[in-house]
């Protein structure tokens, strides 16, 4: 290809101009062109690699096709934007990527990043933890959907008690036991009941989260 004339080349390109391979290639050798960009840009990766190598830079054409791929639109932000855009920021659509975006593009926490790093729990709680670095109701919201988040985020994220990470951890025998010590510090009526209701239903191997909860009640009482 690169032994063409440019006016070989031309001949070759105009024959098959659809040819996203060839207007790459044209692109390549005798710099970017509206006409080559908008045919070479037939998915998100020609996109990306069209405005590193041929155009060196941003291009809404490029870019808006990049962003038709969560990786491409994220990547595009990091090398070709060197920074965040409206446009790559809505490509996110994935929770890593959401909270990679947070943290190396933004370096701030925005709306659209923490709800779609949401979707995910581990994105969630490492949300909280490195980019709002406070509480808030959506990461929260997102952690209490499993016990064992719901108490994490209590005691690393809230560092306190709150009904509604109380409530969820309750759903399991085990996280009610471990809320009740890590995070109230102190037994209550909620935690006690659902050790005491699941200790009826223990298999051979179970540990027995109503006499560990009792032994412990018994502890802080000596103390």
């Amino acid at each position: 290809m690169g032994k063409l004339t440019k006016e070989e080349l031309m001949f070759e390109y105009l024959k098959d101009p659809h040819n996203e391979k060839l207007a790459y290639q044209y692109a390549k050798f005798f710099g970017p062109s509206d006409l080559t960009r908008n045919r070479a840009c037939v998915s998100s990766y020609n996109a990306y690699m069209y405005a590193k190598y041929i155009d060196k830079g941003p291009h809404d054409t490029t870019r808006d096709i990049a962003c038709r791929s969560t990786r491409w639109a994220y990547d595009y932000a990091k090398e070709i934007d060197k920074g965040p855009h409206p446009w790559t920021r809505r490509g996110i659509r994935s929770p890593d990527f959401a909270l990679d975006y947070a943290l190396n593009i933004d370096k701030k926490p925005t709306d659209m990043t923490r709800k779609i790093a949401c979707y995910g729990i581990h994105c969630a709680m490492e949300y909280a933890e490195k980019v709002d670095k406070k509480p808030h109701k959506e990461t929260r919201i997102a952690c209490c959907r499993l016990p064992w988040s719901a108490c994490e985020y209590a005691e690393k994220i809230d560092k306190g008690p709150r009904k509604v990470t109380r409530d969820a951890a309750c759903r399991s025998a085990r996280f009610a036991y471990i809320y009740a010590v890590s995070v109230d510090k102190k037994p209550r009526k909620e935690t006690r009941e659902v050790v005491c209701r699941e200790s009826y239903h223990i298999f051979a191997g179970q540990e027995n989260y109503k006499k560990k909860y009792e032994e412990w009640e018994n502890s802080l009482k000596k103390k």
